[in-house]
């Protein structure tokens, strides 16, 4: 009896040996994952956000019911676009810990992507009123406060959010820099975007988002060698499919169309070789097919693909844009009527809408 005794006793101790080396090895996993996130976050470089998927999976196959290991699995979900899936998981892992502040903001998150604003709307205010002027909170309210048509109600809980943020942090200010540049060159105060710009430059130097800003900025300003010099910049640091339709058509507006052209030809073959599931390479290419590639009825099917499964602003201007060029006005009124009754004032949103409605028909509409 007493050598069955020490026997069991020497059991346990090695499954709780066992079991806080799994612990150990997904938290190892997670950490790694966490980190890979950061980096494609900072550079946009898709090569991190796969192998942040497959840090989380080592993560989950060594603990499956972790917490923490299927929060982050839904943070990297959310990067990849992957949201009617993920609203499901992040509601239940809401459910086990209700005043997990960062469960509560990948809901949102999830929510937004899918254009559920009133329920995004609820559950910020709920994120805030757990923990009053928390940053995840404060960051989402200045999204929707953006999307309703409250810029400056954005841009003093983009401020706040700064002021909250830790040095160690640079990415995450980098990026709140670049949404004041955005929301103030757009309120007209162009001076102050390039302030803004500025300061997340020198967060992060060469940071893909300032940079994407800058092009756009330059362009709209018809800066076109600025924004030539930016995207180029840009496609270097980050080779994607949209930086790439970027740098085409601010090659176009230089007037240097042979290269544009070849560029453009790259940008076709790549974003189809992208695949179906890659959100932000199929929004690119839905716009070339509604200009350069002259076929509306494919910027349409690409688009309505897209915009199935998700309802953010970005995705249903897409669609608007394809159903006007392939002369499907009504039906493109219809998207940006949802834009236009939420109060979003982007430039190139109310660009479109002033070539879709009948005159004077976009000021009437409401919020508009």
């Amino acid at each position: 009896v007493l050598y069955l005794s020490f026997l069991l006793l020497a059991l346990r101790v090695h499954a709780a040996s066992l079991n806080e080396t799994a612990s150990g090895a997904a938290a190892g996993q997670i950490e790694q994952a966490n980190a890979l996130l950061y980096r494609y976050r900072e550079t946009a470089r898709t090569e991190f956000v796969t192998q942040a998927q497959a840090a989380v999976s080592a993560a989950l196959a060594i603990a499956p019911a972790d917490y923490i290991a299927q929060r982050t699995e839904v943070a990297v979900l959310l990067a990849k676009h992957v949201d009617h899936d993920v609203l499901k998981r992040v509601t239940e892992l809401n459910r086990r810990f209700p005043d997990d502040v960062d469960t509560y903001a990948l809901l949102i998150d999830a929510e937004l992507a899918l254009g559920r604003y009133a329920q995004a709307e609820q559950h910020t205010q709920r994120l805030l009123d757990l923990r009053p002027d928390n940053l995840p909170g404060l960051i989402r309210a200045a999204h929707l406060r953006e999307l309703y048509g409250d810029w400056q109600g954005a841009i003093d809980c983009l401020n706040a959010s700064l002021n909250r943020v830790t040095d160690d942090d640079a990415e995450l200010r980098a990026r709140l820099y670049t949404q004041l540049a955005r929301l103030h060159f757009g309120a007209g105060h162009s001076d102050i975007a390039q302030q803004a710009l500025a300061a997340a430059l020198a967060a992060v130097p060469d940071y893909h988002l300032a940079l994407a800003q800058s092009v756009r900025v330059a362009r709209l300003s018809g800066a076109h060698d600025v924004a030539v010099r930016s995207a180029e910049k840009l496609y270097q640091l980050a080779p994607s499919v949209p930086h790439l339709l970027m740098l085409a058509r601010a090659t176009a507006a230089t007037g240097e169309l042979a290269h544009a052209h070849t560029l453009l030809r790259q940008f076709e073959r790549e974003a189809n070789a992208a695949g179906v599931h890659e959100h932000e390479s199929q929004l690119a290419l839905s716009a070339y097919y509604a200009d350069e590639g002259h076929d509306p009825a494919r910027a349409v099917s690409v688009s309505a693909a897209l915009r199935a499964v998700r309802a953010d602003a970005d995705t249903v201007l897409a669609h608007a844009g394809a159903l006007h060029r392939a002369g499907r006005t009504a039906e493109a009124m219809s998207e940006l009527d949802l834009l236009a009754k939420l109060g979003w004032r982007d430039p190139e949103f109310r660009a479109l809408a002033a070539a879709v409605y009948p005159a004077g028909g976009f000021d009437s509409q409401p919020n508009s």
